[in-house]
């Protein structure tokens, strides 16, 4: 959601889009359901340095959101897991650290011994 520049309303579950990066933090945004509002400055401040832009991965997780129920079966289910380690792991951004929790270089090291790659 955060990648769309929107939010759902903490009261009443509504999504709706909110003002995105560059715009004036006392911009705001208004539930179209209820009362409950939100200013620009205020919803970046509740994702920064929380690396949640998507970026190039973003294709990759919803590929395996989509796929992943469907995956039946062991080596389906590690294919499936397999592909978006490696998509995150490709690309070597933000993303890796979001599905292999620790610091950036300790992450990709991980990442490149799952992989077999000599450093």
């Amino acid at each position: 959601m955060v990648s769309d520049g929107r939010v759902a309303c903490p009261q009443c579950q509504t999504e709706f889009a909110v003002p995105w990066i560059g715009e004036p933090p006392d911009r705001l945004a208004r539930c179209p359901r209820c009362a409950w509002s939100i200013t620009a400055g205020a919803f970046h401040a509740s994702f920064e340095h929380q690396d949640l832009l998507g970026g190039n991965a973003r294709s990759a997780f919803a590929e395996f959101v989509a796929g992943y129920p469907r995956a039946y079966g062991y080596a389906a289910r590690m294919l499936s897991i397999d592909r978006l380690v490696h998509a995150v792991h490709a690309g070597g951004g933000p993303a890796a650290r979001n599905l292999v929790e620790g610091r950036p270089r300790q992450v990709l090291a991980i990442l490149d011994d799952l992989a077999g790659i000599a450093r």
